[in-house]
């Protein structure tokens, strides 16, 4: 399924189509389901025999999939206010931090060894 947005750097006139993955969403809110069901019998909050409120915890987390998968913003539709480029460019990083000082007081130098001494 796919839905057209408004490209907002173009003429008002284009169209944008955005495809969406209702069915990806499902899946990965099935797991989610999963997971948060596993937790609530693993810390005792739902006893392991009562399915009911293990379902509805999985159809909620389907539910909720297929919502961010239907409302979530499309990857690299953001755009940056300043400059009107992709968020998906990369973005200049801030300066460096200074290199750390170099230790104050350099280690004592080695007395040369002299002849017959063993190492």
């Amino acid at each position: 399924m796919s839905t057209e947005i408004e490209d907002l750097t173009s003429d008002p006139d284009t169209e944008q189509t955005v495809e969406r993955h209702m069915v990806r969403g499902a899946i990965y809110g099935l797991l989610l389901g999963f997971g948060i069901a596993t937790y609530l019998v693993l810390f005792a909050v739902v006893p392991f025999g009562d399915w009911i409120p293990l379902t509805i915890v999985a159809l909620l987390g389907i539910l909720a999939g297929v919502l961010w998968a239907r409302f979530a913003p499309p990857k690299g539709a953001a755009e940056r206010p300043d400059t009107g480029e992709l968020a998906s460019d990369p973005v200049e990083s801030a300066p460096s931090p200074p290199a750390p000082p170099e230790a104050a007081a350099p280690s004592p130098p080695v007395p040369p060894a002299a002849p017959g001494d063993q190492v």
